[in-house]
C-alpha cells in the first residue's frame, strides 16, 4: 500500500503545541473535563497546509462518512471537519483527514482518485491562536485491520 502526502508543504515540526510526528507525546488541554491534563500519543501525522488551498486524497479511496474533528462547546467554536475514507484496493487500510472541510458532492461512499483535491485545508490558529500560534495543519490518522499505524510508513519515500 503506497500514499501521497495529503498536502504539498511537507510536515509539521515542532512548535509551541507539541511535534507533528506520529506518536509525539500530548496533554489534553480541555480544562474543566475529565480528561484534562492526561498524557496521551499522537496517534497521526500532520502535514503543513495553507489554510483555503486544497487537501488531497493519499489514495484511491471511498470516503465513507464525513464529520468533526471535535465536539462543538458552544456556538461560537470554529468546525473543524474530518473525512473518513478507506483504500478501495486495500481495503484493509482506514484514514481519517483533520482539519479540512470536504468539498465534493454526492450519496456515500464517494469514490476519489489518489491526489484528487477534496477538500479545503482549515485554519486551526482559530482554535490555538497562542501565542505563538499553531502551525497551520492537516492530521491524517491511518488503520490497518483497525490499528492505529504511523502514515508515514506508507509514503512512496519509504517503500
Amino acid at each position: 500500500m503506497i500514499i501521497l502526502p495529503p498536502t504539498k508543504h511537507g510536515f509539521r515540526q515542532t512548535d509551541a503545541y507539541g511535534s507533528g510526528h506520529y506518536g509525539a507525546s500530548r496533554t489534553r488541554a480541555t480544562a474543566g473535563v475529565q480528561w484534562a491534563g492526561q498524557s496521551y500519543a499522537h496517534k497521526g501525522t500532520d502535514w503543513i497546509c495553507v489554510p483555503g488551498e486544497y487537501a488531497f486524497c493519499p489514495c484511491l479511496a471511498d470516503v465513507t462518512h464525513i464529520g468533526w474533528a471535535y465536539p462543538k462547546v458552544s456556538t461560537s467554536d470554529p468546525e473543524f471537519g474530518s473525512i473518513h475514507f478507506e483504500s478501495v484496493e486495500h481495503p484493509e487500510y482506514q484514514f481519517k483527514l483533520f482539519y479540512v472541510r470536504f468539498t465534493l458532492e454526492g450519496t456515500f461512499p464517494i469514490r476519489v482518485a489518489a491526489g484528487e483535491a477534496f477538500g479545503i485545508c482549515q485554519d486551526l490558529r482559530l482554535r490555538y491562536p497562542g501565542p505563538p500560534p499553531i502551525s497551520p495543519h492537516v492530521h491524517l490518522e491511518a488503520r490497518l485491520r483497525g490499528t492505529l499505524i504511523d502514515p508515514v510508513s506508507l509514503l512512496a519515500e519509504a517503500a
